[in-house]
């Protein structure tokens, strides 16, 4: 900024000192001083300093004498002289009030004044300088003084808050201090002496010094070398104090902290805050001293004037650090000193009872923990408390006479007194001032003291216009005012990693807990009131709804308001408990309250614009008679009349017709008359039609006009002031003044601002958005380097390069679409399509990067999917209009398009949470044959290099829901744009899905909320956007409407009281209610969800219509229920399965949908005719299943053509059901598929594993068919890496061996050991050999270099079993226990030759399945058992106990030797990781939270677990839990169960890799594991290939220009969020 161009009223903040070392002080902390000397008001005799400190212009005032008159006449100085000073800081050094056992005051700490009961900060009082003698005089307070303003606390809130997270900066702010000035370094430095004598010892001597005090008296404290913040109540007075005991008396009684003589002169006439460094400070005249100042440290009779310099420092620190947390934005909001003084005046009463109500909140507050609070955090979107702050400010205050007459009204009075009539609804057109009223009331209500909770609905803004806003802000208030609700958002928090308030499911989880609030016993007496619901765009009827449900269920009373809509008047009807306000029926009320208004602003508008009575009366006269008792009226006329000169308003005031419609039209028409037409036409346009309020940075990168003209953001605040009927701005966004202004714009304004209709200023937002964001948009826009980095631990820099265009980025797309007309062939230019076709041919990956940094990729795959399907609708239609080489680019474009979309649904996951990774996983896993991959080739990370495995088409469809397990039923919705999934694993729901997008729609909890109910819970969907489900045990059924999961109705079924066996079959259920036990209901829905069947344990089958509850067919059968009955396509038939106790159990069976066929799935999968009651065929003989997977098949039939589908157990298998049992692969999956379903065209399949679900086109996937049973085997369930090969292990069953180059490369006898029935194997440690043990007991011995067979030998009889069984760490011999010999022997691998045998110790308990571990040298032998650890000495043939056994259910154990043997260390899922000393026998270190399987490195100083090193203690004495430190090396948190890790390949404890779903290798097993890591190479097993990643961290390292690669990630995630954390728990399997 020019400083030369700078005038008296640039400057907002206003600094005030009293002595010219606080002056120094103050002067020091400037960041830019302006050597400029402007003009000063008549009579102000003030010296300013002028300067910037932040984003800030100050003025820097220092008081020419001391004393609460001098600081207010100076105040009034300083506010004449610089008119738009908004707030003001108070900063000096002040007496301490030292609490010996509370508050640690002590000198160079600071006092912060802050609001306290009645006192808003500053409590002024009279008294005689009081000396500590006999005769001291007490203190008489004087006045209540007014609260800083909101702006300053509201910031000090926010400063507190970082403070509790980050710690205080007001120190770097000092030190910084220090070395710019150094002269100051001598004078400002700490002191070393802080003396505080007992409180009765008056001080000895005449010495300016304590010199002559005893030591004796002196309190033992505790040496303290750091300033602390202090915040409260501080004493102001004209006279000094001198006294400890009546220090101490009023520090007791009134909780003063500080004395002092200046504030009391400002609080109540310059909007301050006070802060005071406690010090010696110089006084005034103290009457015991013949010196003529008066040294004030404790507030007592000794002194110590050392302290007053450095003191002053600490205070000025401290305040920039306050103003550094204020944006400029909260200082030109506050009002100005000199039209709030009248306010403050008739206000004071309210803000005493506001300040005890607040107080009193604060003090339930203290009981919350500090997770309570983050709790709080995560709910809160907006506080309703600080919205009514804003609300008042900007509509002038809140007048009690406008507002006061509504509590006389006789509707008000009903509410208020009779509880049956618990809601209120307020009701009015626009401008007749509905949300004043509701702040008026809120203030009164308060009064009262009654529990409050509050919204205020605007249309304008996205925080503030949804249902699911307005929830979070009631939720927030009324837990933050009652921690003991906490506990009901935790309930739903704590199910979660993200915020479950602002996905799809947001409104049913906070309509959930808004519930559970108010049937709690806190909430009883609580009023909920809620403004404006016509400005609640979204969600509206489900809020609505649920206004008249809770106002009927619970005690809760409600208050309303909103414009005269009939769909609100018609859902509002369904309340018995509602009373009504019209403000058209009370017009004459309103009439009043409007005229009282009018009074109020024209007085304002008589001092502002010096009106004589002549002008004053005319102004209210007619504003009386034009304003048709509409308060937005007089609103926006006064605006008017503020612009004009006083001169001139008589005559101004007929460019004003009554009426808001007819003002408008007269506005419109200034503004079309206006020079500047043009652009302010496109001002109004662009803010009619954007989709959220615009920033005015926004504003300029939209507008269509010469850049001469956009000189600066000024200039556009010019042009808005222009439209000022219209427009206004509030936190520099363009906003509508009112939301009719917008319905007058959109309508009888059309026509001007809108000529052509809407498309061509859709077009301009569109084309200007892509012209700044070609220019705009890079690679790593933050330069935050590390790709791994989480969006949440990004902070946006400033400037920030996106703040401009953030909404050119999210919305150009929805723009572009606005002008697609679908009746018209060719509805946009060429040029239009080929500036689309340029921007993501060479920008999309750094718009994806940046939508993600602004979180605006969750729609991003819909918006493009209708691009993408507009385009092929178009394509025809422009092809004869079109030249050939253009046809061609479109079609080019359409390629590219579908490309992004695919591109954007494989990557969702990791777009969205991690923005760098669109460059990482994103170009490195894409296809090789995606577009994208190759025109951002050069942007691909050169780190990473895929040696294999890589996909070289996208996948056919989309994988939905990562954390859902084992779907129990999938089902697609009618029209096939939805899926929903039940799960019945950890948190019982049913989940619904966006086919297209790949994102959740809604999500429905179980009923009761666990999992032991939900195994005979099914749904359907009744139509595309309502589902129906049963409600676990009850005979009830539920209707939910979509997409928000909200229960519309439970229809109870009707059983008829004639069943004979109901009497002795149904239990009692609360309220009533017939309630079966669980476990005897099996049930299911038509596919239409139009019948309901229930077969009981009872023999009793029962079909009802869900639409009434009615039953339809009832028949006692004579047997009990196996499995959920089956409906036929035409509902005429019913399937049920049973056991008979005979034939084997029916898992399924499942109707054709087209032909008279029924599949029965048991041991094998029997197709038969139930027409002819005669079987097909069956198509066992082609699947070989283990028969433990034959209860868990599931199959499905193509709607179509009858073709089933079937698992076996992780492929999908088709059998066509006409031509017979030939099967062919249809897909492979991660792990045993659990569910299956066809969408109603046919043309979608889903299926569901322990990972994922997947969707995808069925036409696109190839069919290749078996020819036999061996390609139904898993490849491997082991991986290992050996050099330039891999070696991959098959199953238990029929194990084989299998080589595999790293390239890919064939390799000749790649396959051994075929069909080997295997009980378990080994890969030596130096991975060249391996062993299969059969369960025969025979092992066999591989080379795998030389690729042939070593030998076969027999460690057993087959009857026994092997327990255990391992390599030696030599690679020679094989050791093994069995389970019926006392011995454990080692076998030489290559001849079969028993070498050595150790007798096993005695045991309480038989031996049972072991691990065996030898150490580095073949030493020591661990024997890992159910019951204990067991150490065998091989050279002394000595056992040990090493430990007490705790692996009862655990599969996964680590265990590692030190290189010298001297150290041991195991890790398991009990008890974490342990260390031994091997020569003591005795445990040095626990660690208890370490996840497992975790890889183990251990030496003499030191253990690595996953990603962290632990160092051991050098005495070797027992340590706990040590902190731990990063380890340089590379980790897969694929098998952890850490969500934030599992899709990673991690460096030294970084996020580095996303692993999209598709290339994530299954969780690991027992005796299993799916990947490995040698050094940099990374290999995964996946369902058709192995993936081989070569990561070179010392290029990464290179590239960023760092040095170490762990160091050189901390280094990047300190820059990009200011905080490095540590993540041990993360493993790779050992």
């Amino acid at each position: 900024m020019n400083i030369s161009t700078l005038t008296n009223h640039d400057y907002t903040v206003g600094w005030i000192t009293a002595l010219q070392i606080e002056l120094a002080a103050a002067k020091a902390m400037l960041d830019e001083p302006h050597h400029t000397v402007l003009a000063q008001d008549a009579g102000d005799t003030n010296s300013y300093t002028l300067g910037r400190l932040g984003s800030h212009n100050l003025v820097i005032a220092c008081l020419p004498s001391m004393g609460n008159n001098s600081a207010a006449f100076a105040a009034a100085n300083l506010l004449r002289s610089f008119p738009n000073v908004r707030i003001g800081l108070v900063v000096g050094i002040g007496g301490g009030a030292p609490d010996y056992k509370g508050e640690d005051v002590r000198l160079g700490d600071v006092i912060v004044g802050t609001p306290n009961g009645t006192h808003g900060g500053v409590l002024q009082f009279d008294f005689g300088t009081t000396i500590q003698t006999d005769d001291g005089q007490d203190f008489v307070t004087k006045g209540y003084l007014n609260r800083p303003p909101s702006s300053l606390l509201t910031a000090l809130k926010t400063l507190q808050a970082n403070a509790e997270m980050e710690g205080h900066t007001f120190g770097r702010y000092y030190e910084a201090m220090l070395k710019r000035y150094p002269a100051m370094v001598a004078n400002y430095q700490r002191p070393t002496i802080d003396n505080l004598y007992h409180e009765e010892y008056v001080h000895r001597g005449n010495k300016a010094d304590c010199s002559e005090c005893s030591d004796t008296q002196l309190v033992q404290r505790i040496v303290r070398t750091t300033s602390c913040i202090h915040y409260g109540l501080i004493g102001s007075s004209n006279k000094v104090v001198r006294n400890a005991k009546t220090r101490d008396k009023w520090h007791a009684e009134k909780g003063i902290l500080c004395f002092e003589m200046e504030a009391a002169g400002l609080m109540n006439d310059f909007p301050c805050l006070v802060i005071r460094g406690i010090c010696g400070k110089a006084f005034g005249i103290a009457t015991w001293l013949k010196a003529n100042l008066m040294l004030v440290d404790y507030c007592d009779t000794h002194k110590n004037k050392n302290w007053q310099r450095f003191a002053s420092a600490q205070a000025a620190a401290f305040a920039k650090e306050l103003l550094m947390n204020i944006s400029p934005i909260q200082v030109e909001t506050t009002p100005r000193p000199s039209w709030i003084l009248e306010a403050f005046d008739r206000q004071l009463n309210e803000h005493r009872a506001t300040q005890n109500a607040i107080k009193e909140i604060r003090d339930k507050l203290n009981d919350a923990t500090e997770d309570d609070l983050q709790c709080l955090a995560k709910v809160k979107a907006t506080d309703p408390r600080i919205d009514k702050e804003r609300i008042e400010s900007t509509k002038g205050g809140l007048l009690e006479n406008s507002y006061m007459w509504i509590l006389r009204a006789e509707e008000f009075k009903v509410w208020h007194e009779h509880h049956d009539k618990k809601l209120l609804w307020i009701r009015g057109d626009p401008g007749k001032g509905k949300t004043m009223l509701l702040c008026g009331i809120i203030t009164e209500l308060s009064k009262e003291h009654r529990f409050l909770a509050y919204f205020f609905c605007q249309a304008s803004q996205n925080q503030l216009n949804s249902a699911v806003s307005v929830l979070r802000g009631i939720i927030f208030l009324l837990a933050d005012q009652q921690p003991g609700l906490i506990k009901h958002i935790k309930k739903h928090t704590d199910k979660s990693t993200t915020s479950v308030f602002e996905d799809y499911n947001a409104w049913f989880a906070l309509a959930a807990i808004l519930k559970d609030c108010l049937e709690d016993r806190l909430t009883q007496d609580v009023t909920i009131l809620i403004d404006a619901l016509d400005e609640c765009a979204e969600g509206r009827q489900n809020l609505l709804s649920l206004i008249v449900s809770y106002s009927k269920k619970y005690p809760a009373r409600w208050i309303i308001s909103s414009r005269n809509w009939p769909e609100i008047e018609k859902d509002l009807k369904l309340s018995n408990e509602k009373t009504t306000i019209s403000l058209e029926l009370n017009a004459v009320s309103v009439s009043a309250a409007v005229r009282y208004y009018i009074d109020y602003r024209v007085d304002q508008l008589t001092v502002r614009q010096d009106y004589d009575e002549e002008v004053r009366s005319e102004v209210a006269r007619h504003l009386i008679q034009q304003a048709r008792d509409t308060f937005l009226w007089v609103a926006l006329v006064c605006a008017h009349l503020e612009q004009v000169n006083s001169w001139e308003t008589i005559a101004a005031l007929q460019m004003f017709p009554p009426g808001l419609d007819e003002l408008y039209r007269r506005m419109l028409r200034r503004i079309l008359s206006s020079r500047n037409s043009s652009i302010l036409v496109q001002i109004l346009a662009l803010s009619t039609v954007a989709y959220r309020p615009l920033k005015i940075g926004e504003m300029m990168v939209l507008l269509d006009v010469d850049s001469t003209l956009l000189r600066s953001p000024d200039f556009i605040k010019e042009l808005v002031g222009l439209c000022g009927s219209f427009l206004t701005i509030k936190d520099l966004r363009v906003e509508l003044i009112h939301q009719s202004a917008k319905d007058f714009l959109l309508a009888e304004g059309a026509k001007s601002i809108f000529i052509h209709g809407q498309r061509p200023i859709q077009t301009q937002m569109y084309t200007q958005s892509l012209k700044k964001l070609h220019s705009a948009l890079r690679r790593d826009i933050y330069s935050l380097k590390y790709p791994g980095i989480a969006l949440s631990d990004v902070s946006r820099p400033s400037p920030d390069p996106l703040e401009d265009i953030e909404y050119s980025c999210v919305y150009w797309m929805d723009h572009f679409m606005e002008q697609y007309d679908d009746h018209s062939e060719a509805c946009i230019s060429w040029e239009n399509v080929r500036s689309v076709y340029e921007f993501i041919k060479e920008r999309f990956v750094y718009w994806l990067e940046a939508l993600s940094l602004l979180g605006g990729i969750s729609i991003l795959a819909s918006s493009i999917s209708k691009l993408e399907s507009r385009f092929t609708h178009h394509l025809l239609a422009w092809k004869s209009s079109l030249e050939p080489n253009q046809y061609d680019q479109l079609t080019q474009l359409q390629d590219l398009v579908q490309d992004g979309l695919q591109f954007v649904r494989y990557f969702h996951h990791s777009l969205e949470s991690f923005p760098l990774q669109v460059y990482v996983s994103g170009l490195l896993f894409s296809p090789s044959r995606s577009i994208l991959k190759h025109l951002f080739a050069h942007e691909m990370p050169k780190w990473i290099d895929v040696k294999r495995g890589l996909n070289k088409t996208w996948p056919a469809g989309i994988t939905l829901g990562y954390k859902v397990q084992w779907p129990d039923s999938l089902q697609f919705s009618p029209k096939n744009d939805q899926i929903a999934g039940l799960t019945t694993i950890a948190y019982p729901a049913i989940r619904g899905w966006d086919v297209v997008t790949g994102r959740q729609t809604f999500n429905i909890p179980h009923p009761d909320g666990h999992r032991g109910l939900s195994w005979q819970w099914r749904f359907s969907f009744l139509e595309n956007d309502k589902l129906v489900t049963s409600k676990g045990e009850y005979c009830d059924i539920q209707l939910w409407l979509l997409p928000r999961g909200q229960l519309q109705q439970t229809i109870s079924l009707q059983i008829p009281e004639e069943f004979p066996w109901k009497a002795k079959t149904i239990e009692s259920a609360p309220n009533g209610r017939f309630q079966y036990p669980w476990k005897d209901v099996e049930c299911t829905f038509s596919r239409d969800a139009t019948i309901f069947v229930r077969h009981t344990k009872y023999n009793s089958l029962e079909i009802y219509d869900t639409r009434s509850g009615t039953l339809k067919f009832h028949a006692e059968a004579k047997w009990n229920c196996q499995h959920s009955p089956v409906i036929s396509a035409d509902k005429l038939h019913v399937i049920t399965c049973w056991t008979s106790g005979q034939s084997p159990d029916i898992s399924r069976a499942i109707f054709s949908p087209i032909r008279n066929l029924v599949a029965i799935l048991n041991d094998d999968i029997q197709l038969w005719d139930w027409s002819q009651n005669c079987r097909m065929y069956s198509i066992n003989e082609v699947l070989h299943d283990s028969p433990s997977y034959d209860r868990n098949r599931v199959a499905a039939f193509e709607p179509l053509t009858g073709r089933l589908t079937v698992s076996s157990p992780t492929a999908l298998i088709e059998v066509d059901s006409q031509s017979g049992p030939l099967p062919r692969l249809l897909r492979r999956f991660r792990s045993d598929i659990r569910a299956i379903t066809w969408s109603p065209n046919g043309r979608l399949i889903a299926v569901g594993d322990s990972v994922a679900i997947d969707v995808w086109d069925a036409s696109s996937i190839p069919k290749e068919v078996l020819p036999a049973m061996a390609s139904y085997s898993p490849h491997f369930t082991n991986l290992y890496l050996c050099g330039d090969f891999m070696v991959s292990v098959g199953d238990d069953v029929l194990a084989e061996i299998h080589i595999d180059s790293i390239n890919g490369d064939a390799i000749s006898n790649s396959r051994m050991g075929v069909n080997i029935p295997a009980h378990d194997h080994g890969i030596s440690p130096n991975r060249c050999f391996a062993f299969f043990a059969q369960t025969n007991g025979d092992v066999h011995t591989w080379d795998l270099v030389g690729r042939v067979i070593l030998t076969v030998f027999q460690v057993c009889p087959m009857s026994d079993g092997i327990l255990g069984i391992t390599w030696d760490s030599q690679n020679k011999f094989i050791t093994a226990l069995t389970s019926a010999c006392d011995w454990v022997t080692n076998w030489d691998a290559r001849t079969g030759n028993k070498v050595k045998s150790w007798a096993l110790p005695q045991l309480p308990e038989p031996w049972k399945r072991c691990e065996l571990h030898w150490s580095s040298n073949n030493t020591y032998l661990i024997v890992l058992n159910w019951s204990s650890i067991n150490v065998l000495n091989a050279n002394s043939s000595i056992w040990q106990k090493l430990a007490a056994g705790d692996r009862e259910g655990v599969l996964f154990d680590s265990m590692a030797f030190s290189p010298d043997e001297t150290l041991f260390a195991y890790a398991n899922l009990n008890n974490g990781l342990r260390v031994w000393n091997m020569n003591a026998m005795e445990l040095i270190m626990t660690v208890s939270s370490i996840e497992v399987p975790c890889s183990l490195v251990v030496n003499k100083q030191c253990v690595r677990a996953n990603d962290a090193w632990y160092q051991i203690p050098t005495d070797l004495k027992l340590i706990q839990n040590p902190e731990g430190r990063h380890a340089n090396n590379v980790n897969l948190g694929a098998g952890g169960s850490s969500s934030s890790v599992r899709n990673w390949i991690r460096f030294g404890g970084w996020n580095m890799i996303w692993i999209p779903g598709e290339y994530l290798p299954q969780t690991p097993s027992y005796n299993s594991r799916y990947w490995d890591i040698d050094g940099d190479r990374v290999a995964i097993g996946l369902t058709h290939d192995i993936l081989v990643l070569d990561v070179s961290w010392n290029k990464w390292t290179a590239e960023n220009d760092e040095q170490g690669s762990v160091q050189a990630i901390e280094q990047l995630i300190k820059k990009s969020s200011g905080a490095v954390g540590h993540c041990f728990q993360d493993q790779r399997m050992a």
